[in-house]
């Protein structure tokens, strides 16, 4: 089982990491970025962090699923407006998925902002 829920309200923290355990601040640990996208699509989850190598997982039917696809996913439901505003937190040790997913969550805070000003 990769889904551990330490708690039952409706908002909670997450935390993405197929091998580090949880902080007690947390209140969800999924190891897969499909099950990360699951919730956050699902509206639960006010506060992500996120490691980005996460082993032999595969999400969407491809040979892929790292924290930098969680990452895409909230820039882009940022920019649709399907994905309300998060906090983020990347706490991956990879330097280059670092930087990108950095980028994304700045992009989505961008996007954020703007529909905030309309």
């Amino acid at each position: 089982m990769d889904v551990c829920i330490a708690t039952g309200d409706k908002k909670m923290k997450l935390w993405l990491d197929d091998v580090r355990p949880m902080p007690y601040d947390y209140d969800v640990h999924v190891k897969t970025a499909g099950r990360a996208i699951q919730l956050i699509k699902a509206g639960f989850i006010t506060e992500v962090s996120l490691d980005n190598d996460l082993g032999d997982v595969y999400w969407d039917d491809s040979p892929t699923g790292e924290g930098r696809h969680v990452a895409d996913f909230i820039e882009q439901g940022a920019y649709e407006g399907t994905v309300r505003r998060i906090k983020c937190h990347i706490h991956t040790d990879n330097v280059v998925a670092r930087m990108y997913m950095e980028q994304a969550i700045l992009n989505a805070n961008f996007y954020w902002d703007k529909k905030e000003r309309e």
